[in-house]
């Protein structure tokens, strides 16, 4: 990161648990914790200092009415109650996330017992109204979960195709030699499923994609005498490098995989809101829900690698994105790597000239680059601050097939 400023303020989405200062006393003060060597350790304050400081300033404010008190009526009145019992009840856990401009802010209470959700809802309302007129603390949204059970209120930000609530982003990303070109994408992201945590690597990662794949691109082209190239990005999420990449206008055509039902739907609604394939200044996109191993196996058969399983979802072969050529291949795997299967796809002869990994995973990145080498050299390479004060890096790596 670039000094202490990326240091701090900057994770849009965490989780703590809610201890008891006293465990045995329900009238004693809630606290935040994070696990440490298998036990929950209290914060020392009431805000987490490397979350955007929108996170920070609604969960002070939070803390601050969760353990408050009505007031007393004469000076021999006992301990006033609470005035949230309901919401303080059970409370096992909070989780925040925040849109990575800052503009939306989700809280979520976790309960370990059956949420009485008319008694939540009814205290929930009175909450969320006093954090929205105190500066800076809003919340986009207030929720409250139990097993089996769930109650939001505040803003009613479900996403029409998604039924989900949606956290709403905006990023602009310049690139090009001389920083000459330039991307505004429009986000929505299930608040419930994985989005990057850090928007500052985010923009940084982005960036350097599109800067590596306009390269890319035209050179994929030149080697092939100037017909259409086509990217093919496995473990596309909500669409993050997807859509930017469509707005870049740089392939032909775009098939983007991802296995969770919830971000195949959102990355489906990013394309749309983005108008991507709907203009000649972007590039067509064709989302598909599947796991990549499965895709990467089918795609070995049809190529006439007939000792590669059979994958375990029927084939696609009338769909149109099936018989198309590939020439570059984008992958954002999880921790653990790229699957057998998709490494031996990158692998196969008159494939993909060029590869993209970002990875968050050093250990797996290694292994996998140590399988790819015979094939493919490392043309560029890149490594940024993940989570600022940690081990944790993202790793951004450009392969170049080898020449015979």
């Amino acid at each position: 990161c670039n000094g202490e400023s990326e240091s701090r303020d900057y994770r849009c989405s965490c989780s703590f648990q809610i201890l008891r200062e006293d465990e045995d006393d329900d009238g004693s003060l809630l606290l935040y914790a994070m696990r440490q060597n298998a036990r929950a350790e209290p914060l020392n304050a009431s805000y987490f200092p490397i979350a955007l400081p929108r996170i920070q300033r609604a969960m002070s404010q939070l803390l601050h009415l969760l353990n408050s008190r009505h007031s007393r009526v004469s000076p021999d009145d006992e301990k006033p109650a609470f005035q949230f019992p309901f919401l303080r009840g059970d409370v096992a856990a909070a989780s925040f996330v925040c849109s990575w401009d800052e503009t939306d802010c989700f809280c979520t209470l976790h309960y370990s017992s059956d949420l009485d959700v008319a008694s939540w809802r009814a205290e929930a309302e009175i909450l969320w109204e006093e954090m929205r007129y105190e500066s800076g603390c809003s919340l986009t949204s207030f929720i409250g979960r139990s097993k089996g059970k769930k109650c939001q209120v505040g803003k009613d930000d479900e996403d029409e195709m998604t039924a989900a609530p949606v956290i709403r982003d905006t990023v602009t990303v310049v690139f090009g030699s001389f920083s000459t070109k330039s991307v505004m994408v429009s986000y929505r992201k299930p608040i419930d499923a994985f989005q990057h945590p850090n928007g500052v690597v985010m923009r940084k990662a982005l960036k350097w994609i599109l800067q590596c794949l306009m390269q890319v691109s035209k050179r994929a082209r030149d080697q092939q005498a100037g017909s259409g190239i086509n990217l093919l990005e496995m473990y596309c999420g909500c669409g993050a490098h997807t859509v930017a990449i469509s707005k870049a206008s740089l392939f032909h055509r775009i098939v983007a995989v991802e296995n969770d039902r919830r971000l195949v739907d959102a990355c489906r609604v990013n394309c749309d809101l983005n108008r991507c394939g709907s203009s000649s200044s972007t590039t067509p996109v064709t989302v598909v829900q599947d796991d990549a191993a499965n895709v990467a196996r089918r795609l070995m058969r049809r190529s006439g690698n007939h000792n590669c399983p059979r994958s375990d979802n029927s084939p696609r072969e009338k769909e149109e994105w099936w018989n198309d050529e590939y020439h570059v291949l984008l992958v954002d795997p999880p921790r653990q790597g790229l699957d057998e299967s998709v490494r031996r796809l990158a692998m196969l002869e008159g494939r993909f000239q060029f590869v993209l990994y970002v990875s968050c995973g050093r250990d797996a990145l290694k292994r996998d680059l140590d399988i790819l080498k015979d094939h493919f050299v490392v043309e560029s390479c890149a490594v940024l601050d993940l989570f600022p004060r940690t081990s944790a890096v993202e790793s951004l790596v450009c392969l170049q097939r080898r020449e015979d």
